[in-house]
Order: C-alpha cells, then sequence, then structure tokens
C-alpha cells in the first residue's frame, strides 16, 4: 500500500495498515486487520530550523469499533516528522556542529521513547508521552517518523504559565523524573551528558562571550556539573514552559526529550526557573520553589542523605552555567536575575581563589560534591 499523504511532509514509512495494526494491538492484544481506518491531521508547528513538523493526528476506524476494543484514548494521536531541510548541502554538514548536534537529539529522542523510560515513568504518575510506532532515522533519506500518544487525551491541555502553581507542578513533575533515575546506569542511547547548552557543544557560544570572568570560569564550572560524585539522574534537558503541559488536575506533564540524558537534577530546575518562571516570583519566592522540588524528591524516594544545601550548590553552579550560555547566545527569560546570582558565585570563588590557585580549587573549596 503507498504511504498516505497525512500533512505537508508526507509519511514516508508509516502506512494506513501499519497505523491501524499497531493502534489494535495496543487496545486488543492482537491484530484486527479487517478494520479501516480514516486519518486526517493538523500541523501544530515546525521543528527548529525547519527540520521538520509536530501534527496531531485524528483517527476514526471504519467501520466505528465495538465490544472490546476502546480505543479512545487514542482519539488524537501525536507524529513528529524530522528531515533536515532539503536546501541545506550534505558536503557543507559534516563539520557543521550545530546540523551534527540537531541529528544527534532526534537519535536521542527516539531511543528515549523506544526504551523503558516512558513506562517507568508512567509508573510513578510522571507523565510523558508514549511511543505508538517508529519509523526510518534521521540520516536515511525519509527521514524520522515517531507515532506519540497525545497528551491532551489524558487532560493535559494547559500550556504551563510562570505562575508560582505552575512552576511548582513542573518541579514536582521534574523531581519524580529525577527521583526515578537517581544515581542508577541509563539506557543506551541518550546523552552522556544531557542539556542542550553543554559546553562540550557550545564552543562557539564559548567563544563569543562578552563577560571574560565567567568565561574564564567555564571550563571549571562544567567540570563540576559533569563530575560530580552524587546526585547524578535522568534530565529531561530542555525543560521550559514551551515543552510542558499542564493538567486538569493541576498536575503537569513534558514531552520533546531531545536533549534528555545524565546530568545533575539542579540543571533542569535552574533552567526552569530561569526560562519559564515569572521574574516576581522568582525573585520573592526562590527557596521556596526549591523547598518544594526537595521535598518532592525525597518523596519520590531519592534518601535523605542528598541535602537540601547540596541542591542549593548544585543549583548556583547550575544557574551560572546557563548564563555562560546565554553570554554568548543571546539573554531571554530571566536573565537579569541569573546574571545577579552568577556574580555572587564567581565573587564567592574569585575570593576563595586568593587560598585555593585557580577556578577548579575553589570550586572544590567554596560548593560541595
Amino acid at each position: 500500500m503507498s504511504p498516505v499523504n497525512m500533512s505537508a511532509h508526507s509519511i514516508k514509512v508509516l502506512t494506513k495498515d501499519r497505523l491501524a495494526h499497531s493502534l489494535i494491538k495496543i487496545s486488543m492484544g492482537s491484530s484486527t486487520p479487517s478494520l479501516g481506518i480514516r486519518i486526517s491531521t493538523n500541523k501544530l508547528q515546525s521543528l527548529w530550523a525547519g527540520y521538520g513538523v509536530i501534527s496531531r493526528v485524528r483517527v476514526v476506524f471504519v467501520p466505528p469499533c465495538s465490544g472490546d476494543l476502546d480505543l479512545g484514548k487514542f482519539g488524537s494521536l501525536i507524529l513528529k516528522q524530522v528531515a533536515p531541510p532539503p536546501s541545506l548541502s550534505s558536503s557543507s554538514l559534516k563539520e557543521d556542529v550545530s546540523h551534527l548536534r540537531k541529528l544527534k537529539s532526534y537519535q536521542v529522542e527516539a531511543a528515549f521513547y523506544s526504551s523503558e523510560i516512558p513506562a517507568e515513568l508512567a509508573s510513578r504518575r510522571a507523565h510523558v508521552p508514549m511511543l505508538i510506532d517508529r519509523c526510518g532515522d534521521v540520516v536515511d533519506e525519509g527521514g524520522l517518523e515517531l507515532l506519540l500518544s497525545d497528551l491532551d487525551n489524558e487532560g493535559f491541555t494547559s500550556r504551563l504559565s510562570g505562575s508560582k502553581a505552575h512552576v511548582e507542578a513542573a518541579l514536582t513533575l521534574l523531581a519524580k523524573i529525577h527521583a526515578t533515575y537517581f544515581e542508577r546506569k541509563l539506557p543506551e542511547g541518550l546523552w552522556e551528558q544531557a542539556c542542550y547548552w553543554h559546553l562540550e557543544t557550545r564552543l562557539s557560544e564559548l567563544r563569543d562571550m562578552s563577560d571574560k570572568r565567567l568565561q574564564s570560569a567555564a571550563p571549571a564550572l562544567d567540570r563540576r556539573l559533569r563530575q560530580a560524585t552524587r546526585g547524578m539522574t535522568l534530565l529531561h534537558g530542555d525543560a521550559k514552559a514551551d515543552n510542558l503541559l499542564i493538567g486538569d488536575d493541576g498536575g503537569a506533564a513534558a514531552y520533546d526529550f531531545q536533549y534528555t540524558g545524565a546530568g545533575l537534577g539542579a540543571r533542569d530546575v535552574a533552567y526552569l526557573l530561569v526560562s519559564s518562571c515569572d521574574a516576581r516570583t522568582l525573585e520573592l519566592e526562590e527557596a521556596s520553589l526549591l523547598n518544594t522540588y526537595h521535598a518532592a524528591l525525597l518523596e519520590a524516594g531519592v534518601p535523605p542523605t542528598f541535602t537540601r544545601d547540596m541542591l542549593q550548590d548544585d543549583f548556583d553552579i547550575s544557574v551560572a552555567d546557563y548564563m555562560r550560555f546565554m553570554d554568548g547566545w543571546g539573554e531571554w527569560g530571566n536573565a537579569r536575575w541569573a546574571r545577579k546570582r552568577t556574580n555572587v558565585v564567581l565573587d564567592r570563588l574569585e575570593k576563595a581563589m586568593k587560598t585555593s590557585g585557580d577556578w577548579d580549587g575553589a570550586i572544590a573549596t567554596v560548593y560541595s560534591q
């Protein structure tokens, strides 16, 4: 059967028969190929830099299903189609760090959804999309297609605002994710160092920095985050308002796991607060928000040996590290607050350097490992 034209980026491999088979197998545990299927799509957004599209897919079975077949939760699905823009020259991309980072991010996302992680998170009521089907690869001519469950069907219909209630819901979700893999080995295929701004892939932004003191400290800050001897876990890696939803019950859900992988949980927390929290709320409620996250970590099973002071140390370094990226790339969100906090961190480290001799020694002196 020829592919179905489901959106502006036509499906390359995911046929109607395959889609019907996948849905029916999930619902009944077996295939019922006699059912027909009618599909409609609505483009939700383009991917960053024109690397594909995300569409909402609505599925209707013909004739209508009845009896033991319950497809209510599949009233709609999310289709993520990834393919580099055809206008890009393949010869010029082999050394293009930005392009290679994007390609790897989609391969990582496919590995995340294909692993046991989503099911394990679901068992802890940490809501993320579930993989329905996967076709191709970003390096294939047809690109990569991920068919995912739609969080709308679970009541997650509102975007995250910067309010304290919404941010606390997001922090509680992140705590559940972080607690699930706290100091555990992660599945293969994820980023060895999570977060899209980590230094190894942002050397051009490092060169473009105007804050020379922060630029000098940046490699040591990165080492502190990469080489921590406790608290490493699974990070979302891009936990901003655009990738978080609020449900009817006030809880949060997350999607877009392109930059997921290993790291300290405070990196997700710092990024969320800098990127997505109301500025006034952050200024007045920072300590309360961190308390909420830490309490949720302990409630989700992280041992109390991971103290609130340890979280604060990780958080301060994580804010400074993200400010390093913004200084070279461009400021947004609560950049003014982040700059102020970063200067406090650097002032403390410079004072410690009088006896420790360098940034690494100062960090070891001021911030616990």
